[in-house]
């Protein structure tokens, strides 16, 4: 018996279900589902649709500072194998500019507040992302959907604190404070934590073959090392720089 996610959308792209089901096989594409927080219902095939309905076979999160070739690789990557896509707004609309569909994080999370400096720092972020399995009713009562997956690149501290005409306002300026969170986040739940644009090329490689649990497991630890250390050396940065005007 296998077991798999799947995440219903509407024509509007919103999230109105998380199903669980059981197949005997991998082959197996045809079954009902009925939504708890919806009287709609629909019949679905993996891979074709039969109603307004589609399947998501996953979500993913992407907050990049760098808006590049990388980014829409990655994008189109992940909508290619059936993923659903969450943006911070820059992002969001990088990738809608771009016609890749992706949904702005504030229409889960709200309007940003504080000059964009508060947006992904939220409790419907951060329980997408450490959630477990047992979690599930939970979020569901919540309205939260799981995150599978995060990209980001962090605002350029280190650029900053490099260049002798920045002041301190700079380096506070460019100083990320969700972007690590969200790491973080990721690497502790379990989540393929992308904190580096080459891993773009290894995430390709688990698609082609094939997208095995197995493999993913791996992929998770060394994303997460990889997270951790790109966070720990970044706050590392941002300490000397100001040890050195502590005096």
């Amino acid at each position: 018996m296998y077991q798999e996610r799947f995440m219903v959308l509407w024509p509007n792209a919103s999230p109105v279900a998380i199903l669980w089901h059981d197949f005997a096989d991998r082959n197996c594409n045809d079954y009902r589902f009925e939504t708890k927080n919806t009287s709609m219902s629909a019949e679905i095939t993996k891979g074709q649709n039969r109603s307004d309905a589609k399947v998501s076979l996953g979500q993913a999160l992407l907050a990049s500072y760098e808006k590049d070739e990388v980014l829409l690789r990655l994008a189109r990557l992940l909508v290619e194998h059936g993923w659903s896509l969450l943006g911070s707004e820059g992002t969001a609309r990088y990738l809608n500019e771009n016609n890749i569909v992706c949904r702005d994080v504030s229409e889960i999370v709200g309007t940003p507040i504080l000059g964009h400096r508060v947006v992904t720092l939220s409790r419907e972020i951060h329980a997408a992302l450490l959630s477990t399995p047992k979690d599930a009713d939970e979020l569901e009562k919540l309205g939260i959907i799981p995150i599978d997956l995060v990209y980001v690149t962090l605002y350029p501290l280190e650029r900053t604190v490099a260049d002798p005409s920045a002041t301190p306002d700079d380096v506070l300026e460019k100083t990320d404070i969700g972007g690590p969170t969200l790491l973080r986040s990721a690497a502790k739940g379990r989540r393929l934590a992308l904190s580096d644009p080459s891993q773009v090329d290894e995430l390709e490689r688990w698609f082609s073959r094939g997208a095995s649990g197995e493999e993913r497991e791996k992929l998770v630890r060394r994303f997460a090392a990889a997270a951790e250390r790109r966070v720990a050396d970044y706050v590392g940065i941002s300490a000397s720089y100001w040890e050195k005007r502590s005096d």
